[in-house]
């Protein structure tokens, strides 16, 4: 038997380890241990249907309360007659999808921040749904509550959900960042338009 050479061991080794660094993956950035706190914290990605080249440019999370509203609630509530073209569960969607896709949203008008602003609670707004939630980390939204436009009207309606909200953010783990504080520019990056 003839001994190998040493040198095709070399490269042989050299391509198993490169194989091995591929299969185990790269360490975790920034995103990704947002994104691992969320779900360690029992909060659920909700993905959207991209191509197979695609990626999300934003990440949508829900709490179980959200989750629950989504299921029950949602399907039952009708839209004003006034935007009466889309259906609340589409109006929901398209909201849902767009950020997901880092489409620019207008500031107050589809995304704003709510008084008091250092609660740093947002909500996302459709036609005729309002859906409250913070961001953990810029381009990571977490919803907790849906509403009907018409159910909030005044700042005193919100107060009770925004209190929620903080009071729910507490018990999550503490390896998810608490909030992002600051304006729109802070908290999403609008996907560049080619």
């Amino acid at each position: 038997m003839q001994p190998t050479d040493p040198k095709r061991i070399s490269n042989r080794v050299k391509r198993l380890s490169q194989q091995k660094t591929l299969a185990q993956g790269a360490p975790l950035t920034y995103k990704s241990s947002v994104s691992a706190a969320c779900e360690a914290s029992g909060l659920e990605l909700w993905p959207i249907e991209l191509w197979p080249t695609q990626r999300a440019w934003r990440y949508f999370f829900v709490t179980p309360a959200f989750k629950e509203w989504h299921a029950k609630h949602l399907p039952q509530l009708s839209p004003t007659k006034q935007f009466g073209e889309l259906s609340v569960q589409s109006q929901f969607r398209q909201e849902w999808e767009s950020f997901s896709n880092g489409f620019p949203f207008d500031a107050d008008d589809e995304l704003k921040r709510l008084k008091p602003i250092e609660e740093c609670v947002w909500e996302i707004k459709s036609d005729d749904l309002r859906i409250l939630g913070w961001f953990p980390a810029r381009d990571y939204f977490i919803a907790h509550i849906g509403k009907l436009k018409e159910e909030l009207l005044e700042y005193d309606d919100y107060k009770p959900h925004i209190d929620e909200i903080v009071a729910y953010r507490k018990t999550l783990i503490t390896t998810l960042p608490d909030h992002v504080y600051g304006g729109y520019p802070n908290v999403i990056t609008d996907r560049p338009i080619r």
